[in-house]
């Protein structure tokens, strides 16, 4: 096992999600979405906690109980799927790292952390991820150039290479879609 794929088996084992957990936070606070942000589901999560406190407040008045009740059969759908969002995300994660196309400089000193925010970029001198509002490195100092590798959905058209939000494969700026997967890619 050379030295970049043993690394590669323990970001993936340290990152990876469990089924029991997310079972664990769906049975205890299934409500509140917790499993959907557990498994990097953020969008549904935040509906179904919002969803679930205004249900709260409507409790108060008499008129929650609906919402309540559209959350329980949501939350019952959740838990036949479950073990295939787990699926989904760990498989995704295996594929970006053992992915040929992602090759950063200094990705074995430092690992590319995988919960990125749109528009975040990784320093070509020390690989340190740093967020889209930075105009240099949080941790060199060195400034942000054009050709730093932008993570997430936001694109810079003063940027040669992106990394496709979905499946992080590297896409070239003016491609519609990305070749790998097929996402459409928006540029800002």
């Amino acid at each position: 096992m050379t030295d970049n794929s043993a690394l590669q088996t323990l970001q993936y084992e340290a990152t990876k999600k469990s089924v029991g957990v997310a079972y664990v936070l769906w049975f205890f606070l299934g409500l509140t979405g917790a499993h959907r942000f557990y498994l990097k589901r953020t969008g549904s999560a935040k509906v179904m906690l919002m969803v679930f406190v205004a249900s709260c407040l409507l409790l108060l008045i008499g008129f929650g109980v609906f919402s309540i009740f559209a959350l329980l059969i949501w939350c019952v759908i959740d838990l036949f799927l479950i073990p295939s969002y787990v699926s989904e995300y760990n498989l995704n994660l295996a594929n970006i790292l053992t992915s040929p196309r992602v090759d950063l400089k200094g990705l074995d000193k430092k690992p590319l952390n995988l919960l990125t925010d749109s528009g975040d970029w990784v320093c070509s001198e020390c690989c340190h991820q740093n967020g889209d509002g930075d105009i240099e490195c949080e941790a060199c100092g060195e400034p942000r150039r054009p050709g730093s590798i932008m993570l997430g959905d936001k694109k810079r058209p003063d940027s040669e290479q992106y990394i496709c939000s979905k499946c992080r494969s590297n896409v070239s700026y003016g491609d519609k879609f990305c070749k790998n997967c097929g996402e459409m890619l928006e540029y800002q």
